[in-house]
């Protein structure tokens, strides 16, 4: 699972895939007590959040709305940066959450 290799929906969608993948043979997310804290925790420490150079890449190949936006980013918040970072961590959780429920992983 390589965030450097994402330049197209595709490459984006396979990266989604390997890291259900992983949560599905590493994590037992199936029958994980709380899997969505498990979810967010392996998001949050994904190079592709904790760097802010990959954070576009997720925005740019998700279809997924960011709509998190309102819940993470304080008002007036002046730091497009931690915007930016807060948007692809919801992303990603959220596409990484929604292939794991298509897998029927998830409840």
């Amino acid at each position: 699972m390589n965030i450097e290799n994402v330049n197209s929906y595709s490459t984006y969608r396979d990266y989604v895939n390997e890291f259900c993948d992983i949560l599905e043979n590493e994590y037992d997310i199936e029958t994980d007590d709380d899997p969505h804290h498990t979810i967010s925790m392996n998001v949050d420490s994904t190079k592709a959040i904790m760097y802010y150079s990959y954070n576009m890449k997720i925005l740019q190949h998700s279809d997924s709305e960011p709509y998190e936006w309102e819940i993470y980013v304080e008002d007036d918040e002046d730091n497009y940066k931690k915007v930016i970072q807060a948007m692809a961590y919801a992303t990603l959780k959220y596409d990484v959450t929604q292939e794991l429920s298509e897998r029927g992983l998830l409840n």
